[in-house]
């Protein structure tokens, strides 16, 4: 078996293995896969190399129309999507059919083309930018078995002359013909000039593609939303929350959103001063240590009204088995969204059931960021009832047959405004007198772990006087039932803290692990301190913003390895991002914002810097300002006087010395032979092999339009020997 051969039948099933991994990623079940790696390794020792087994024609016919008509009876049972399987399955098992049979250049073209089908079907089910690398190396070893198979087929072609490499010469008329398209070259030197020729198309496909991918318009392309049937769990986020929940999600790195802040309508993303708190959920009534949210009222658009000076928010959140969208509070829409909803009462985002199991991107404004910092008092304006300021002041029921289950709670939060000397009406001061104790007092402890509790008390009692270990859930919890025990409506809001900043696409990465939980206190008017909003801008009501665990919360960084991990991670991500928005997502109005609009621009900014007299002016002025100008200047007055003609020999003087110079360096370089002698090489030599193909004509030679010059020289020679 030849060289040639070996690489034909690696080539050929690298590409079969490779079209059935792809494939395996698009169904998620690389069964098929694996059963292709070992009939391949089997059918090439068995078959191809040994030759003690293979499938006679017959036969190989029998299993090939069996696999047809189990096909189409399954097919005839499942959906659409389902039917593509099933092609995409028969084109495997045609291929396990032909591995077993006698190799020839056919054979060969059969496999080949099959496993180009399961790829076009696996293009169908895959979008990451993994699939594009791998679907660029089978280009290259398509493009490799293409070139082995033309050059197999050609030699096959000339009278049953195999793909030797040797020099054949044979006669047709009286005519010499070189059979062979090269003389005397090694197999590997062959092989290894086809990878480098098939590297190079490989890349020229790829980069003309890229272009035209880019560059050709799409007029009426509608957003993809990138579907996906397995939503992303997350724990916690519902109307009823366990203390504890969170703690199941903590490490758990999967990807919930990716957001961008921008400032009004800029376009240049920015990163916040301070790690951002994007709220999901509310939740205000305790027992038992488990938190549930009031009854919702009825979802409605979002508000379009925009409140100034805002900031603009760019979210794009993974599939999720919630409802709850997660986003720095309070918010308003540019434009009414069909796909969110907003709920005055519990004020929350949410997305409608139809887009729970798809990635969605949206803008949305914000006026809870000031100065690239979160608003700490957040307005609030909408009227708060007696029923829902009631809500927020509830606490476990406590009767005469029924203890206190938060005394110990009770009596902290009342010792420490006593010992701080904070009176309770003043909500501002005592909420921060109460967070400051539970996050820098040194008596409680942040812990990922979870913590022994005692079973006949309140997670939240034991947690205040007992054990002081424990989650954001426990702090929070902890502190808005002690803002309650003094009179000061308090709930949780449960959503994500920081997020993983990405420098390169100036985007927050937000990960399970950063799910967290804080409080919120309702402030009246009169309780809004009088410098944190312009005389005119004091809302009725307003939402004081408290984490009881900052600076007690361990890194998400040290959570998530080294640092050049994260930025391994960090590049993988934009990468994604980058493949998401503008391949698969890539519709016209991308296109426009960042391929068209931005080459317009520079087409425009480049005319008008040739033909605008205002810049030709601005370049005048900056010349006639410079030191060149000056001396302009000096030499237009003193051009006629012994000064100026002083000036002028002295540059002519220049001149004469640049140009000797020039010339005697350029003939130096070409005695030394380090220039070239001008163009007197190059046709003599071509007009030498003229005259030379005259004289052989004459004698009937004659240069076939197909032969190169050393073939025909080859030829000639040959029959002049005889």
């Amino acid at each position: 078996m030849s060289t040639i051969e070996v690489a034909q039948r690696i080539s050929v099933s690298a590409l079969v293995v490779l079209a059935t991994f792809l494939l395996g990623m698009g169904e998620h079940d690389f069964s098929l896969f694996v059963a292709s790696v070992v009939i391949a390794a089997v059918s090439a020792y068995v078959t191809d190399f040994r030759g003690w087994f293979y499938l006679r024609q017959r036969y190989a016919d029998l299993l090939a129309v069996s696999a047809i008509a189990i096909s189409a009876v399954q097919a005839a049972g499942v959906d659409r999507p389902g039917q593509m399987f099933v092609m995409a399955h028969l084109q495997s098992y045609l291929q396990f059919v032909l591995m077993f049979q006698p190799k020839g250049n056919r054979l060969y073209w059969q496999l080949a083309l099959l496993s180009f089908g399961q790829v076009a079907i696996a293009s169908t089910l895959l979008s990451g930018p993994t699939f594009a690398l791998l679907t660029v190396v089978y280009l290259f070893l398509g493009v490799f078995t293409f070139a082995l198979l033309v050059l197999a087929t050609d030699a096959k072609a000339r009278q049953g002359v195999g793909p030797r490499l040797d020099v054949s010469v044979a006669g047709v008329g009286n005519q010499p013909v070189l059979y062979s398209n090269t003389a005397n070259v090694e197999p590997r030197d062959l092989i290894s000039g086809m990878l480098r020729q098939c590297g190079l198309v490989s890349a020229i496909s790829v980069a003309v593609s890229i272009v035209l991918f880019f560059v050709l318009p799409r007029w009426d392309v509608p957003q993809r939303e990138i579907a996906s049937s397995e939503p992303l769990r997350t724990v916690g986020f519902t109307k009823k929350v366990t203390l504890g929940e969170l703690g199941e999600i903590i490490n758990n790195a999967d990807v919930v959103m990716r957001v961008s802040f921008f400032h009004g309508r800029e376009s240049r993303p920015f990163k916040l001063a301070d790690e951002p708190l994007f709220r999901g959920t509310i939740v205000s009534h305790y027992e038992s240590g488990a938190w549930t949210q009031a009854e919702r009222k009825t979802p409605t658009l979002m508000p379009t009204e925009i409140r100034t000076p805002f900031t603009r928010q760019k979210i794009t959140v993974e599939p999720l088995d919630v409802a709850e969208m997660f986003c720095v509070f309070p918010v308003f829409a540019f434009q009414p969204d069909h796909r969110l909803r907003a709920d005055v009462a519990t004020e929350e985002l949410t997305r409608q059931e139809d887009y729970r199991g798809r990635q969605i991107e949206f803008e949305i404004g914000t006026d809870g960021i000031l100065d690239e910092r979160l608003r700490r008092i957040v307005p609030h304006e909408h009227t708060m009832y007696r029923s829902e300021l009631r809500e927020m002041l509830q606490m476990p029921t406590a009767g005469p047959d029924k203890p206190d289950s938060l005394a110990g709670l009770r009596a902290t939060a009342a010792r420490v405004l006593e010992q701080r000397g904070v009176d309770p009406a003043d909500r501002v001061a005592a909420a921060r007198a109460l967070n400051d104790y539970l996050s820098s007092s040194g008596n409680y402890l942040y812990s990922l772990d979870a913590q022994q509790r005692n079973l006949n008390v309140d997670p939240l009692e034991d947690f205040v006087t007992t054990h002081r270990l424990g989650h954001c859930e426990y702090f929070a919890g902890a502190l808005a039932m002690m803002l309650r025990s003094q009179g000061i409506p308090a709930r949780m809001a449960i959503g994500y803290k920081g997020g993983e900043w990405n420098p390169l696409g100036m985007y927050y990465q937000v990960q399970q692990l950063h799910a967290h939980a804080w409080v919120e206190v309702y402030l009246r008017r009169d309780d809004i301190p009088p410098d944190e909003f312009a005389a005119d801008e004091i809302p009725p009501g307003a939402w004081l913003v408290l984490d009881p665990t900052e600076g007690t919360q361990e890194s998400s960084t040290a959570l998530g390895g080294g640092r050049f991990l994260a930025r391994v991670w960090q590049y993988i991500d934009y990468g994604q991002v980058l493949w998401t928005n503008y391949v698969v997502g890539l519709n016209f109005k991308r296109q426009r914002q960042g391929i068209y609009e931005p080459l317009a621009q520079g087409v425009s900014a480049a005319v008008d810097n040739i033909i605008s007299p205002q810049i030709w002016q601005d370049r005048l002025r900056a010349v006639s300002n410079s030191p060149v100008g000056t001396f302009w200047q000096w030499y237009r007055r003193h051009w006629f006087d012994w000064r100026g003609g002083l000036v002028a020999a002295g540059f002519c003087m220049l001149s004469l010395t640049v140009y000797l110079s020039a010339r005697a360096l350029i003939a130096l370089l070409r005695r030394l032979g380090l220039a070239g002698m001008g163009r007197a090489d190059g046709p003599p030599v071509l007009e030498m092999y003229r005259r030379l193909e005259r004289a052989l004509a004459a004698r009937g030679f004659q240069r076939l339009p197909g032969q190169t010059a050393h073939e025909f020289a080859v030829a000639a020679g040959g029959q002049l020997a005889e």
